[in-house]
């Protein structure tokens, strides 16, 4: 019963490596981080730097959550946007 539990748990691991070191792949080649300052549309853009940061992840020259890889990698492109968010957000 145990060493079924420990190869599960084993086999997940090995599943979540891929699973990042795909994501890793993915980001360095086909995604790139937008900076994107909320308010931009109402006012300029110089004066939306007061506001809060919320930076976004997309495919090169397409827009946000196009394509089946924004779709695949969607988990992790969110917990890196959330973290980032946050990030902003706490040393504003």
């Amino acid at each position: 019963m145990c060493l079924k539990l420990n190869l599960s748990l084993f086999n997940v691991f090995v599943a979540l490596s891929v699973y990042g070191l795909g994501y890793l792949a993915a980001r360095l080649t086909i995604f790139h981080r937008v900076e994107y300052y909320e308010g931009t549309e109402l006012i300029g853009p110089a004066e939306a730097k007061a506001n809060p940061r919320a930076d976004y992840i997309t495919k090169v020259d397409q827009p946000r959550g196009s394509g089946w890889e924004y779709t695949l990698f969607f988990p992790f492109i969110y917990l890196e946007e959330t973290v980032t968010y946050q990030w902003h957000k706490a040393t504003r």
